[in-house]
């Protein structure tokens, strides 16, 4: 088991943790050094035929379905 700073590299470097303190703050990239290893993870369990299942159930939202909630978004948040 390891924390996520562990597995990003957050603790070393730049953005990284404070000498001695254990502390990790979250600098430049470490998002998107989180996320890259979220993917990496992902693409080292898929299967083409499980790519292939993925896709064939996945379903995209029409336009007129996405204006809808974006309308009733805003009104719900007064934008």
């Amino acid at each position: 088991m390891a924390s996520l700073a562990e597995l990003t590299d957050a603790g070393s470097g730049a953005g990284g943790a404070s000498a001695g303190t254990g502390s990790y703050s979250a600098g430049p990239g470490l998002a998107a050094r989180f996320a890259a290893a979220v993917k990496d993870v992902i693409r080292a369990h898929q299967t083409p035929a499980g790519i292939a299942s993925a896709e064939a159930a996945l379903r995209l939202p029409a336009p007129a379905e996405i204006e809808e909630m974006a309308a009733s978004l805003r009104k719900r948040y007064g934008l």
